[in-house]
């Protein structure tokens, strides 16, 4: 991970939506030369889980303030993101406090989800 993917994934990022619940949602769409997807797959880029994970927490941290990644569970990667694919992040706060349930999904289908322990 470097500061120019990151710098990248925030270029990415449209802005962070706090609905009246408390989820974040954002939209974003990474261009072919996305720093990220070199070398994950030559010839069939997808976007790593680590990009994902990154994407997430840059939502959560624009729309609930600078938190870190404790930790991460219930991860599941159903369906690979390719590059120019508008991406839907959806972050849901757990009632546990600075954890979120996170939704990556495409034209309305989930993509991936995980759960995010954070920490400040």
């Amino acid at each position: 991970m470097s500061a120019e993917m990151i710098r990248q994934i925030g270029l990415a990022l449209n802005g962070v939506e706090v609905q009246g619940d408390g989820t974040l949602v954002a939209q974003c769409c990474f261009p072919s030369e996305f720093c990220g997807f070199a070398g994950h797959f030559p010839g069939a880029p997808i976007l790593p889980a680590l990009v994902q994970l990154l994407l997430a927490r840059e939502v959560i941290h624009r729309g609930a303030g600078n938190l870190s990644i404790g930790g991460v569970s219930a991860a599941k990667f159903k369906r690979p993101l390719k590059p120019l694919e508008e991406i839907e992040i959806l972050c849901h706060p757990q009632p546990q406090g600075e954890a979120y349930m996170v939704e990556l999904r495409v034209a309305g289908t989930r993509a991936s989800s995980f759960n995010l322990n954070l920490r400040a």
